[in-house]
């Protein structure tokens, strides 16, 4: 007759005890614990995990593009493009400033009209906030007010929007010049007192890029990279054209007053250096390799 199953049981595990190491942590195993499924996301849920909840865009700072929109169509997927929109993330990019603005400006005693008007004037005039002068390449003179323009002005602008703009200005008898500054130029003209107490040598300005020299070469725009020659003819051009005869009316320092293409401020010459606390200004004499380029020809 065989032994009671539970006997049986018994003597077996006395022998697996008997026959088995003693116990350590090297042979220890985890208690068994049945573990529950991972759930599987739905897609909403695997969504939220990407990093595109508002806990991850602030701490990770893992913002979604521009235009999108949490399951909608991305904007730039759903705009329509144009050709005039090509390319706008590289071209310039001007404030502007009005011709009664600019008269303003002389009435309140903001300006000299005796002295030119540069885009460092027109920053001094609180005409624009200094927080676009990081953004943009100068300021450009558009026609509202022309017909309220007093007196004759020398000024030079970085664009002009229409040519009722340079025909006001000359009809009595002012000058208006077009040139490219470039962003370390903006910064110069913006706030000359910061760059002059830095004791650095002043930087040439730098040439316009292809796109643009044929607009700043052009007697039509008043482009300062054109000769006096031509640009002499295109004034009496549109006086003919509109109705007047150009003559100008400046005094004898403004009528020949011009940059030269290297320049960044009115009589100063790249490469020199102004002392603010002595209030001198220091002209040394370049080396030829130095000279190369601080008074390197367009």
């Amino acid at each position: 007759m065989p032994p009671p199953r539970s006997k049986s049981l018994v003597r077996d595990a006395l022998n697996l005890i008997k026959s088995s190491p003693d116990a350590a942590l090297n042979n220890l195993t985890r208690y068994p614990v049945r573990r529950r499924p991972k759930p599987r996301l739905t897609n909403r849920q695997h969504h939220r995990k990407l990093g595109f909840t508002r806990g991850d865009r602030e701490v990770y700072n893992n913002w979604p593009p521009i235009g999108w929109v949490k399951d909608r169509t991305p904007l730039d997927v759903r705009t329509p493009k144009y050709p005039y929109y090509r390319d706008h993330q590289h071209r310039m990019e001007y404030f502007p400033v009005s011709l009664l603005m600019v008269q303003n400006a002389i009435d309140m005693n903001r300006i000299d009209p005796e002295q030119p008007i540069d885009l460092g004037k027109v920053v001094r005039a609180n005409m624009t906030s200094t927080r676009l002068l990081d953004w943009v390449n100068g300021f450009q003179l558009t026609e509202e007010g022309s017909e309220l323009l007093a007196r004759p002005i020398h000024i030079e602008a970085q664009y002009v929007e229409s040519e009722s703009v340079i025909a006001a200005i000359e009809r009595l008898g002012g000058l208006v010049f077009t040139s490219f500054l470039d962003s370390l130029s903006v910064k110069c003209l913006s706030n000359p007192r910061a760059f002059f107490k830095k004791s650095q040598p002043i930087p040439p300005r730098l040439s316009p890029p292809e796109d643009l020299v044929r607009y700043y070469a052009s007697a039509a725009n008043r482009g300062y990279l054109c000769d006096e020659e031509k640009l002499a003819e295109a004034r009496e051009e549109l006086g003919s054209r509109l109705g007047y005869s150009y003559s100008c009316r400046l005094p004898s320092h403004l009528s020949s007053l011009r940059k030269h293409p290297r320049q960044i401020f009115y009589h100063l010459n790249p490469g020199w250096v102004v002392n603010l606390k002595d209030k001198t200004v220091i002209k040394p004499e370049l080396p030829p390799e130095l000279q190369q380029i601080y008074n390197k020809p367009l």
